[in-house]
């Protein structure tokens, strides 16, 4: 399985469960993050396992800066969409790469760019 720079786990009701199963990885702690120069208003937890960030976060009240609209959108995650994969030995829950791919064009950051390349690029 392909991870771009940042993988994003969008999970029901579990997210303070998986902060404590990777806990010697937390790169930034759980909480509620507002950063508006990174485009999103959400509960996270960011890992980081070698090279790779690992991005988990709530699947409730998510907003993201629509830059093509140049407002803030809800951001709805469709679980009857969701992938499962194995990353690491973990079976996990990811969002659907078109729904990924998605996310990433209304953030339309330098990084999201490189990372729907990187989405579309891979099997």
């Amino acid at each position: 399985m392909l991870l771009t720079t940042s993988t994003y786990l969008y999970l029901k009701n579990i997210l303070y469960h998986v902060v404590n199963l990777g806990n010697n990885y937390v790169s930034k702690p759980a909480k509620h993050y507002i950063e508006e120069a990174e485009g999103w208003n959400v509960k996270y937890v960011q890992f980081k396992y070698g090279e790779t960030m690992i991005e988990v976060g709530s699947s409730k009240d998510i907003e993201i800066f629509d830059t093509s609209l140049k407002e803030w959108v809800e951001l709805e995650v469709d679980f009857s969409k969701i992938e499962y994969r194995s990353v690491y030995g973990i079976n996990i829950p990811l969002m659907a790469k078109e729904d990924l791919i998605n996310y990433k064009k209304a953030l339309a950051r330098p990084v999201d760019l490189h990372d729907i390349d990187a989405l579309r690029a891979s099997a």
